[in-house]
Parts: C-alpha cells; structure tokens; sequence
C-alpha cells in the first residue's frame, strides 16, 4: 500500500504559481472596490410639436419633472464611461387620454444603446394632461455632459 500525503501551505503559494512563476503576491492588498462618484448636466430643451395640438410649456415643465428618471440612465452608463457625453433626440406621441402612444430615438450621438432603451422605456411610461386636437407628435432633445 502506498499513502500520498498532500501538505497544503497558503504562504508558500501565495506568490508563486504551481510552475514556480511569479502570480499575484498578496490577493488582499487591492482594498475594498467602491463604486464610482458621477455627476451630470442634462440639459432640457423646449419640445418640437411636430403634429397635433399642445401646450408646449406643459409638455416642457412635465419632462422637467422627470428629468431626475433620465439623468438617473446617463449616470449609470457614465460610471461605466466617464467621457461619455452627447444628445439623445426622442421622438413620441401623446394619444388622447395623455398616455405616450409610441417612442423612437431620432438622434443619438451619445451613442449608449443601454441609455437610449432606459430613456425610452422611461418615456413610454410617461402621462401628460390629455391635449386639446391628438394624438401629438413631438421631438424633444436631452443633452448629456459630465461634471457638476
């Protein structure tokens, strides 16, 4: 009969693989990983009616309203890519109870597909007061910039 005895001992290993090569020297030196701090701009720019009749102003304060929601999608990407930075142009249409009916992206040049599909599923969840002739059309422009 024969016994194999297999002695394990972490220090003698720590900094060396099983081929005696050089690997990480010690494994709890790099601390504890925190997330990071961003801060944006997001600029909102008056809506474009594009068919249908609405009170612009109303439309524009309701989308202030919500701008917290949108910022919230920049900001997660941009923890991820901190230069990123552009202008998502969403184009919907409000029906007649003042539900958002549809939702398209006419412009990105943020070019962060996970920012368009936040700010779009945001948007379709949107209500607006009903208008006075639907359903509206209109275009409304988010400019995204990092900083304070």
């Amino acid at each position: 009969m024969i016994a194999v005895f297999i002695s394990y001992r972490p220090e003698s290993t720590c900094g060396t693989n099983l081929r005696g090569q050089k690997g990480i020297s010690d494994p709890t030196a790099t601390g504890p990983v925190a997330e990071r701090d961003v801060a944006s701009r997001l600029k909102v720019h008056p809506p474009v009616i594009e068919g249908g009749e609405a009170d612009p102003e109303s439309i524009a304060r309701e989308i202030r309203n919500r701008r917290k929601g949108i910022a919230a999608c920049y900001e997660r990407a941009l923890k991820q890519k901190p230069t990123l930075a552009g202008k998502l142009v969403v184009r919907f249409t409000i029906a007649a109870a003042g539900t958002v009916s549809a939702v398209e992206i006419d412009d990105d040049t943020l070019e962060s597909p996970d920012v368009a599909g936040c700010v779009r599923a945001l948007v379709a969840r949107w209500r607006f007061a009903p208008p006075a002739k639907a359903p509206v059309e209109l275009s409304f422009p988010f400019v995204f910039q990092a900083g304070g």
